[in-house]
């Protein structure tokens, strides 16, 4: 029935003739473009490229192009564009090779077919040859509209490939017309952070031709890093001190080297003086600039008043002049109960005159700069200082935080919110205890900044002149002070919670972006330094020891009644979420009513698994290749007695280690059919379903299109074929005590594939309700809703079409997409075309109200394994159409609510059908969602 959306399959195998028109518009060397339709019907056609008269691939002329529409060609949709690497067919079939395009049955030729390639002939030229870059130009003159690529290798592994199509005018004087030949190739964006390196340029192009011989590079980031660590050395060792000569060395020579690295002169270096240094006393001043934010503040100053500490310290709170007239007699008031020092600015200074007036005012002391819109607990300033004189060459100190950027936790560089039923105080508890190291940072973070006395006074305050109101600041302090061999740490012996974007100025992205771009400047380094920092995270391994103290605290809660062998159970999924993150996380809340927590198990590279909680954000990260027993022995102090998979698709092979490490059984449960299509859902390169085609057609889709984008495992990773493919995860989940699937229709598709006798049906546990429906829509246009993240399987196709002849035929109908698509820009056109964009879970009910939604159509043109959509908005009230393939069809057979399309071969009729359907509607009531009684695990789990 559904071949009908297979549009580029032909009805019959014998050949007719036609007449064709069409052009092939060109070839530049990478691209193949032109169009092709039939003179009797304006409709695409299969063309077959012929190299030097052998078939090389075929295609079909279905691409939009925006002048074919102009000229009333089919809509426009008759054009082709297809991938051919020039440099590939040169080493396949020779120079002179012909390259011609016909019709697939008729063997008509198009216009301007056939294109002759000549043989090359390369002209180049290398300008600049550098450890940074690599420019010049490269041509073919004999094809001067092909672009030649240039393969990047790096340690004799191909880590690029760019094509020189830099417009060079110098050409011309050449004689060489096309002047877009240059090149010009940042090496650090291919250097992957490495620091020493092999690297060479060569062309493939008939022959292969090396244009940049190898060399060896020390990259620039790499240069800082040595000259700052021996900074560092020299510091431990205080080799500054021992002489005039050492002193000058440390203070002017090596900063001097660094800034030259960086090919600006601009920051100061500083007068090589003996210094009389004022010692620093005993007391920390904790300065903390104050803009805007009263209670956030005052919740601020009392937490460090009432915080227990050993360590002593003065509180220099100072007024910046903010908008709120409250603040000034509420920070009076506190004042004069805790007695801190209240400093108020005249004019408004901004973040750092303001918090160099702190540090001034407070000479002979080391110095945390705190924001006013943190949260600190009892012994944040013990531990601080107990990091901060752990070693003689740290300069600066950082609490980890919800929100600090790259000393966030749980989640790196995002701003978190606090573990579910944890505050900062129970946080920091957890904290006192960590062994963990300090970790070196790139630079120091500003919300909560420990600054040792003495490198203050070697680096000098911050660069108001240069930084203005804010941002930028404490890094460009940091980069100076690590040219005298001052480090910067970050701790998890403590935690700081950090509201983030509350105390300072209302245009802040404004200046942020202008400073930013300055500081890149200042450090052209610095940006590789924060994209290698952030690669390589080193600071994870004080997020999981914390981490894992979470996940296990969780456990102490449990109280687990049933006949089971732990206290959890472990979910292995995916990050990409959806539907399966909807059904684990109702599986989850289930299981954890009865006793049980369940942890998951995701990754995105099969570098990096991440345990987590669903009742809180925790999370501990580990590095799979050298933590593993690790991970394995903390998968047994969280005493997981069962997984149960939910999905692989961004694991290695290794994740099915998991459940002989624990001695356990597990369960898989099928949410689409990566098991048996690693395209996941069944989708051809032309976007409609495929049928499920024997193994021969599953090849050549695999061969054309690979498998899905985020599927860590590779076609030849399990033997090179889709048969080898379907066997492994045969074997795998056969292996399991049971396989589920969410619908009997996945079930059976699932059966023609992989003969399990350990597969069942069951649909998702979701509440059971009894839904009544409206018995008559409202008069007017009908408005057809169709809701979520459109794409090609969704049946975005479908509700292009239905826009087209609704445009063409002048219907009284709406469209409303309660969501988004793949192709938004397509609707532009059409006024009624609603795009509402990204929504809530809690706001659809009132989106679709507000758009006055009639029904629903659910166009998903693959089959769906269970269909949460479909429960939305059947139990919002809202009559449903949908076609009849999948789980959708089986759930809503019996649903007088529903409409299972029958005539979908033609879009009017479609149309049609779905209008009548909505006016003689009368109403129904409907019984949705599934139960498994009180005990859930002997249920659905059948644990008994």
């Amino acid at each position: 029935m559904l071949k009908l959306f297979q549009r580029n399959k032909k009805s019959s195998s014998k050949k007719v003739s036609k007449i064709i028109k069409g052009h092939l518009d060109g070839y530049d060397g990478s691209i193949l473009r032109g169009w092709a339709c039939s003179k009797l019907d304006s409709k695409p056609l299969e063309l077959v490229l012929y190299i030097n008269d052998k078939e090389h691939i075929s295609f079909i002329s279905n691409q939009f192009r925006t002048d074919l529409k102009d000229a009333n060609i089919h809509n426009g949709v008759v054009a082709f564009s297809e991938a051919l690497d020039i440099q590939k067919v040169m080493n396949e079939f020779g120079s002179d090779s012909i390259l011609r395009i016909k019709e697939r049955i008729t063997g008509e030729e198009l216009t301007n077919s056939p294109v002759i390639l000549k043989k090359p002939e390369l002209k180049w030229s290398v300008d600049r040859y550098s450890d940074d870059e690599f420019a010049g130009w490269i041509v073919d003159v004999n094809n001067e509209s092909l672009h030649i690529k240039i393969n990047i290798f790096i340690n004799d592994e191909l880590e690029g490939v760019i094509a020189a199509n830099l417009e060079r005018a110098d050409l011309v004087n050449m004689g060489i017309e096309n002047c877009n030949h240059g090149f010009h190739i940042d090496i650090s964006r291919f250097s992957k952070g490495r620091e020493l390196f092999k690297i060479k340029f060569e062309i493939e192009y008939s022959d292969t031709l090396i244009i940049g011989k190898e060399k060896q590079v020390f990259s620039l980031q790499a240069k800082i890093k040595e000259l700052t660590e021996l900074q560092h050395y020299l510091r431990s060792n205080k080799y500054g001190e021992q002489s005039i000569e050492n002193n000058y060395l440390v203070k002017s020579i090596l900063p001097g080297l660094i800034d030259t690295c960086r090919e600006q002169r601009h920051v100061p270096v500083v007068e090589v003086i003996q210094q009389l240094r004022v010692e620093a006393k005993p007391q920390i001043a904790v300065v903390v600039p104050v803009y805007r934010g009263v209670q956030e503040t005052l919740s601020c100053l009392n937490s460090v008043l009432n915080s227990r500490n050993k360590q002593t310290y003065r509180l220099i709170v100072i007024n910046d002049c903010g908008p709120e007239k409250e603040m000034q007699p509420a920070l009076e008031a506190l004042a004069k109960d805790t007695h801190f020092e209240l400093l108020v600015n005249t004019e408004n200074l901004g973040f750092v005159g303001t918090v160099n007036r702190g540090m001034k005012f407070s000479v002979g002391h080391d110095v945390i700069l705190l924001n006013s819109d943190t949260v600190v607990a009892d012994g944040w300033l013990d531990a601080i200082a107990s990091v901060a004189v752990s070693s003689e060459s740290i300069g600066t100190v950082t609490p980890i935080s919800n929100n600090a950027t790259i000393c966030s936790f749980p989640n790196f560089c995002l701003d978190n919110e606090l573990p579910a039923g944890y505050d900062v105080s129970k946080l920091a508890k957890l904290c006192e205890g960590n062994i963990e190291a300090p970790v070196e940072l790139p630079t120091a973070h500003g919300y909560c900044m420990f600054i040792k006395r003495a490198a203050l006074d070697e680096v000098g305050y911050f660069d108001e002149q240069t930084w203005g109101k804010g941002y930028g600041e404490e890094n460009d302090f940091s980069l100076r002070a690590s040219k005298f061999g001052w480090k910067h740490v970050a701790t998890n012996k403590t935690f700081v919670h950090h509201l983030g974007s509350v105390s300072f100025a209302e245009n802040a992205a404004d200046f942020i972006a202008t400073n930013l771009e300055k500081l890149n400047g200042l450090y052209p380094d610095y940006p590789m330094l924060v994209r290698k920092f952030i690669h390589d995270d080193p600071i994870r391994r004080l997020r999981k020891e914390l981490g894992k103290k979470l996940l296990k605290a969780e456990l102490q809660e449990n109280a687990v009644a049933l006949p089971v062998k732990g206290k959890s159970m472990l979910f292995v999924s995916l990050t990409i979420g959806g539907g399966t993150k909807v059904a684990t996380d109702d599986l989850a809340k289930l299981l954890h009513k009865e006793g049980q927590s369940v942890f998951m198990l995701t990754t995105k590279d099969n570098l990096i698994w991440d345990i987590s909680s669903h009742i809180t954000n925790a999370t501990a990260q580990f590095d799979i290749a050298s933590e593993y027993d690790e991970f394995i022995a903390f998968l047994k102090e969280l005493n997981v007695w069962h997984v149960h998979y939910h999905h692989v698709l961004e694991f290695g092979k290794e994740v099915w280690n998991i459940p002989d490490e624990l001695e356990c059984e597990y369960d898989f449960t099928i949410h689409d059919y990566f098991s048996v299509c690693p395209r996941v859902s069944f989708l051809t390169e032309n976007d409609v379903y495929c049928g499920e085609p024997t193994e021969d057609g599953c090849s050549k889709c695999l061969q054309k299109m690979g498998v899905h984008d985020s599927s860590f495992l590779q076609i030849n990773d399990l033997g090179g074929s889709i048969k080898e493919w379907r066997n492994y995860f045969f074997c795998k989940l056969n292996g399991a005590r049971k396989v589920i699937t969410p619908s009997k229709d996945t079930k059976s598709r699932i059966e023609k594939y992989l003969p399990l006798k350990n597969i069942e049906a069951l649909y998702h546990p979701e509440t059971v309700e009894v839904i009544k429906f409206k018995s008559k829509r409202e008069s007017g246009n009908i408005n057809i809703g169709f809701v979520g993240a459109i794409g090609p399987h969704k049946g975005l196709q479908i509700i292009k079409d239905m826009a087209e002849e609704i445009a063409t035929n002048n219907r009284d109908i709406k469209l409303t997409i309660i969501g988004y698509t793949s192709d938004d820009a397509y609707f532009d056109s059409y006024d009624f075309v609603k795009i509402t964009g990204p929504y809530k879970q809690s706001e659809l009910k009132g989106v679709m109200l507000d758009e006055k939604v009639d029904l629903v159509f659910l166009a998903s043109i693959v089959p769906e394994t269970f269909g949460y959509t479909y429960s939305e908005v059947v139990r919002l009230g809202y009559p449903v159409v949908a076609l009849p393939i999948g789980a959708i069809q089986e759930r809503a057979l019996s649903n007088k609510a529903a409409l299972i399309l029958r005539n979908i071969g033609n879009i009017n009729d479609t149309l049609l059908e779905v209008v009548q359907f909505s006016n003689d509607f009368s109403g129904a009531t409907v019984l949705i969602g599934t139960s498994y009684a009180k005990e859930f695990f002997r249920e659905y789990y059948e644990i008994h």
